[in-house]
């Protein structure tokens, strides 16, 4: 008959397990398995402090954080030495929106690793989202003069650079938002420009953090931080055909289509640049002259099939609403709130209900993968006449 150390050890098999899923199934799975495992441990021994430290740590991964709250909260209460205890407590409670206990956890943490990276970005994260613009720069600048990684010189100080580290290029370029807020002008476009500097090769990739995008789309200071940049690499077309995709992820529809406009300036048999301008037309709403750059890029390329999708789905959208349909009398409006910039912006308009929430659906799942629960954009709709 198995006794508590016999469960929590099966629970810990299951744990490691979950390290080797293939599939996120997999990883739940394992998981939801060590938890009945360190379940049962705890039923024969309730004190069993292992058990509840990791019941609490498996909670928060699979992203329960109501259950995981007070799980956690136990486990410290036995063993308030652990420093990894006091960081999982402090996500939980980042996810639930309570930021300030949040930043007690982070302190503790910090004060048993007094130089941990990812404790040092999570205050960090809680004193952005809590407003505290003057205390948030201090705490960017604490993360990233952590002794871990090479210097980087910026105007006026110093600072640790992991290259290659997205965690710390997020740092960066929050830290430069910050700025921007604070409307330390100069100093905000000088660390939009170290970011860019730092790490352009991820600021471009298909992970780029979304702080990128998020300051493209609200921050002066980090578009002419951007254009500079540009026109220091004004003779490489992927340069280009990279900031017309920033461009677009940032709702900045005119700019790129300039991008791309350099981008078949330099090469005008790009296929890709051809699709490129094309989808910033019709994000600027200049769905007819998208249809020509869509059949061009299809010229320069007859096996595009992603220019041959769009443009299908363009053409029946143009069928749809040139035929002689009676005007709606309410349109749909999209509100956002910029998490970062601290303010309302109007996403768009649209003819139904249906489709705004189909489009609110797909951004906030685009989100998930890529943002912080507490730090997300919200979207909601204001029907308008």
């Amino acid at each position: 008959m198995k006794n508590a150390d016999d469960w929590f050890q099966a629970g810990m098999r299951a744990v490691e397990r979950s390290r080797g899923a293939d599939h996120h199934s997999e990883l739940v799975s394992d998981l939801e398995e060590a938890l009945e495992h360190f379940d049962r441990a705890l039923a024969l021994q309730a004190d069993h402090a292992e058990a509840l430290a990791h019941k609490g740590l498996v909670l928060a991964q699979l992203e329960r954080h109501h259950a995981a709250d007070p799980v956690l909260a136990a486990a410290i209460a036995r063993n308030p030495d652990q420093a990894h205890l006091w960081r999982a407590r402090g996500r939980t409670l980042a996810s639930l929106g309570h930021q300030e206990a949040a930043l007690g956890a982070w302190d503790a943490a910090l004060r048993l690793q007094p130089h941990d990276a990812d404790t040092l970005f999570h205050r960090a994260l809680s004193l952005d989202a809590l407003g505290r613009d003057a205390q948030a720069l201090a705490a960017w600048d604490a993360m990233l003069h952590a002794p871990d990684g090479r210097t980087v010189h910026l105007p006026l100080q110093s600072v640790h650079v992991l290259t290659g580290d997205v965690m710390h290029l997020r740092a960066l370029l929050r830290r430069a938002l910050v700025l921007a807020r604070l409307q330390r002008t100069e100093e905000a476009r000088a660390a939009f420009a170290q970011a860019l500097d730092a790490g352009a090769r991820e600021l471009h990739g298909p992970g780029a953090p979304t702080e990128f995008h998020t300051a493209l789309g609200s921050s002066e200071e980090a578009r002419a931080a951007y254009r500079a940049y540009l026109q220091a690499h004004a003779d490489d077309a992927t340069t280009w055909q990279c900031a017309g995709q920033a461009y677009l992820i940032s709702g900045r529809a005119l700019d790129a289509l300039a991008a791309y406009e350099q981008v078949l300036q330099l090469a005008p048999d790009d296929a890709r640049g051809w699709f490129g301008k094309a989808e910033a037309l019709v994000q600027a709403g200049r769905s007819h002259d998208a249809v020509a750059a869509y059949q061009r890029s299809l010229e320069k390329d007859p096996g595009f099939l992603g220019a041959a999708a769009r443009l299908r789905v363009l053409r029946d959208a143009l069928v749809t609403t040139t035929a002689p349909t009676p005007s709606p009398s309410v349109r749909w409006r999209v509100m956002g709130h910029d998490t970062f910039a601290r303010k309302d912006f109007v996403v768009r308009d649209f003819d139904s209900r249906s489709e705004a929430e189909a489009w609110i659906e797909a951004r906030e799942r685009a989100n998930e993968k890529t943002q912080d629960e507490a730090l997300r954009d919200r979207y909601w709709i204001d029907p308008s006449p």
